[in-house]
């Protein structure tokens, strides 16, 4: 069997034509059944050109959000995650572990976290680096939200302004995406 050089992680049934499509439950059918993250996955360091982690942020314990984007990142050279609001919330309420965590583009952008207990913020050098960071919107294919999501992910401020202004309300976000790499590879 020849292996894709995409790797769809977490497929459920959205099966995508051209990746390896893996999951950590055999009755959705993937084509191959892996362990759950972060537990180390079993493909070489950057086997993959990318790895697309759709729907896996709610089931990513928040105190392994950061081990797990480092082993995607070991398999993958690019990496595309996405973190999605609360049942289509306008709010910056997200899901990580089944439990609302509360983030902004700008905290992703910096991964940051909020710890489970108390409002201390958590920052270090993960050795992770993000190339991008962009919102998917509800109704995006429609006039004006097409034009408001191209404004909104036109720069970093203007991604700080939306979620700060009632924009967030009247074109709620879908999902936010992480485009992030290793920042160092090490040499072998």
């Amino acid at each position: 069997m020849v292996i894709p050089r995409k790797l769809n992680i977490g497929c459920g049934k959205d099966k995508k034509e051209g990746y390896l499509n893996v999951d950590i439950i055999p009755d959705v059918k993937p084509d191959m059944v892996v362990p759950c993250l972060p537990e180390r996955q079993p493909f070489e360091d950057e086997q993959f050109d990318e790895v697309l982690a759709h729907g896996v942020s709610p089931y990513i314990k928040i105190t392994q959000l950061i081990p797990t984007l480092q082993e995607l990142c070991r398999i993958g050279k690019k990496v595309l995650i996405n973190f999605s609001p609360i049942n289509g919330s306008a709010t910056k309420v997200f899901e990580i572990d089944h439990i609302p965590i509360t983030y902004s583009i700008s905290d992703l952008r910096n991964l940051d976290y909020r710890k489970r207990k108390g409002d201390d913020w958590i920052a270090r050098d993960y050795n992770l680096k993000i190339n991008k960071a962009y919102f998917t919107l509800h109704f995006e294919k429609y006039f004006p939200f097409n034009i408001i999501k191209k404004i909104v992910n036109k720069s970093e401020k203007t991604q700080d302004i939306y979620q700060k202004s009632f924009l967030m309300y009247i074109a709620p976000p879908q999902n936010i995406w992480l485009e992030l790499e290793l920042a160092k590879r090490e040499r072998k």
